[in-house]
């Protein structure tokens, strides 16, 4: 009987655990494709709402199909801003702040990983940076408020990057930061370790976050 117990509870979890990714992967398809495509998710998740697995593997098709080969992360949550048409995952473990064009995720250790939202009308983001760096140069009582130790293009999700090292000198903590353009709305996520608690699983995780970034609009 105990054994029969422990194979219907299994069976409890394994469900579970499907359902829950399906809802996940659900939510990310619904913020991250346009509206007729939503009515195809949909179809999908009527047809074949008797079979999790089936279900989950037709989203993760789904997803691709529509040009969003967005990898999902297990027990991570969604955070959406609507206004700016963001979109990005991050471990549930973290804390959310969010005040206007800032949001800032406090990880377990302490560390923070800050996300600036705004528009800006540069036609490139080597444009805004050009703008943004110049502005710094009196940034800090007249003086520069930080310096570059080094840069490198990426691409995120079809957009593109520039992920800086820097400096900043008036509190003197080194950011990796990441600003991304589309459509005159700028991201920039930086990973802010806090003196004495830089770990190598925050760093890792700032780059998976950074995966999954997402612009709607």
């Amino acid at each position: 009987m105990n054994e029969v117990n422990q194979n219907t509870t299994k069976h409890k979890l394994v469900r579970l655990r499907i359902i829950t990714a399906i809802v996940t992967i659900g939510l990310v398809g619904f913020l991250f494709v346009s509206s007729t495509a939503r009515v195809n998710l949909l179809s999908f998740i009527v047809s074949t709402a008797g079979n999790p697995k089936e279900l989950l593997n037709k989203l993760t098709t789904f997803l691709t199909d529509n040009g969003k080969s967005i990898k999902i992360y297990e027990g991570w949550r969604v955070y959406n801003n609507s206004k700016y048409g963001v979109s990005l995952q991050y471990p549930k473990e973290y804390r959310l702040f969010e005040m206007e064009q800032l949001v800032t995720f406090q990880t377990p250790s302490e560390n923070n990983l800050d996300i600036y939202i705004f528009s800006d009308e540069s036609a490139t983001i080597a444009d805004y940076l050009k703008k943004a760096d110049e502005a710094a140069q009196t940034g800090y009582e007249g003086k520069p408020s930080f310096e570059v130790r080094s840069t490198k293009e990426i691409s995120i999700n079809g957009q593109n990057c520039v992920q800086r090292e820097e400096h900043v000198l008036a509190a003197d903590l080194l950011r990796t930061i990441t600003y991304c353009l589309n459509n005159s709305t700028v991201v920039a996520i930086a990973f802010i370790p806090t003196p004495g608690k830089v770990v190598e699983t925050d760093e890792s995780i700032y780059q998976q976050l950074l995966s999954t970034l997402v612009f709607s609009k």
